[in-house]
């Protein structure tokens, strides 16, 4: 390997410099990649379809049951959204639940949106449950203020405000 020479105290670079080997992918490969790509993209969309169509579907038989429970008012609804959200610890789904209840007819526009709000507190709550859950976690010997409980209670509060 040559040395670089010095030059006015200034490094020049060597006289030959070794190239890597160009990489070529046959264009074959590289299309079918593209297209398993955009495959599995729309396969994944008509999944998404099919589901959300099934959910509204399903939606409409789910109105005896929460008349059944007496959860058609809004202080009930925050409650079964703020439940749901616990059991599946995410309020994304919930909230899902929510709008295709509201599309089959089984829920008021009131009580979605009270059912969208118990998700949110769920959802929040749960966060901090994890971070409690973490806080055990850790050595006490570490600053409290920089533990995962105390961040996901600051951001709890912030989102209540």
């Amino acid at each position: 390997m040559d040395m670089p020479e010095v030059q006015d105290g200034v490094l020049a670079p060597p006289a030959r410099v070794a190239q890597a080997p160009p990489l070529t992918v046959p264009r074959l490969q590289v299309w079918a990649a593209v297209a398993g790509r955009l495959a599995y993209g729309v396969a994944a969309l008509a999944l998404l379809v099919l589901g959300l169509a099934l959910l509204k579907e399903a939606a409409s038989g789910v109105a005896d049951i929460l008349d059944m429970l007496s959860a058609q008012s809004a202080p009930n609804m925050v409650g079964f959204g703020w439940l749901g959200s616990y059991l599946l610890m995410s309020g994304s789904p919930v909230a899902a639940m929510a709008l295709s209840l509201y599309a089959g007819g089984a829920t008021s526009d009131i009580g979605t949106f009270a059912m969208i709000c118990g998700t949110r507190l769920g959802a929040s709550l749960s966060v901090v449950f994890v971070g409690f859950l973490y806080y055990l976690r850790r050595p006490f010997w570490r600053c409290p203020w920089r533990c995962c409980f105390c961040r996901g209670l600051w951001r709890n509060v912030e989102i209540m405000l």
